[in-house]
Order: C-alpha cells, then sequence, then structure tokens
C-alpha cells in the first residue's frame, strides 16, 4: 500500500490517525470532483472518502480517497502520478491536505 499526497506548496506533510469528523463536509464542493477523478482512474473498486486529523495538531485536518486497482508496479505508479497531477491542477490553492491510499488488488 502506498499514500501519496496532493497539496499546496508550504502544506503540511504531518501523517495523521483515522478520527474522523463529518463526513459530509468532506463531499461538498471540490471534494466531489477529486472524488469523481479518483474513480475515474481508480475504476476496479469503490472509492471511500473520509477526513483524518493530525493527532499532534488537532487543527491540521487532511481528506483520505482509499481506492483500489489491479496493474502491475509501474501502471500503479503512473496512475498514482497521474493523480496527483490531476488533483494540484484542480485544486492549486487548497489549504486542505488531500491524499490517496493505493491499494493493489
Amino acid at each position: 500500500m502506498t499514500e501519496h499526497t496532493a497539496k499546496p506548496r508550504g502544506a503540511s506533510t504531518a501523517v495523521g490517525d483515522s478520527r474522523r469528523w463529518d463526513e459530509q463536509s468532506v463531499l461538498d464542493s471540490e471534494y466531489r470532483n477529486i472524488a469523481s477523478l479518483t474513480e475515474s482512474l481508480f475504476p476496479d473498486a469503490p472509492v471511500t472518502i473520509g477526513n483524518q486529523v493530525d493527532p499532534s495538531d488537532p487543527d491540521s485536518r487532511y481528506t483520505v480517497l482509499n481506492a483500489y486497482a489491479q496493474g502491475t508496479p509501474k501502471e500503479l505508479l503512473a496512475k498514482e502520478r497521474e493523480w496527483i497531477r490531476r488533483v494540484e491542477e484542480s485544486m492549486p490553492e487548497c489549504s486542505t491536505e488531500i491524499r490517496l491510499i493505493l491499494c493493489p488488488l
């Protein structure tokens, strides 16, 4: 399993735990577009989305998309890079980090 982060320049990269808050807030606005983008790049299984916080900094929130995909390691890495590029293009000024956790099938 690999994790990649698409984030604006200067944003924190702290790793958080699995504590969650209001799931609906993460599905608003641009996040729906990011979820659709993720589902189009990784159509092998449903994509899940959730909010997480950094346990050492409760104000540091980020959104995690969990995707499952089939393919060779090279193919999966190429898809991850494409996901990062497209997320950064669509949300360049995003104040919340967006992370992808890709699980090979």
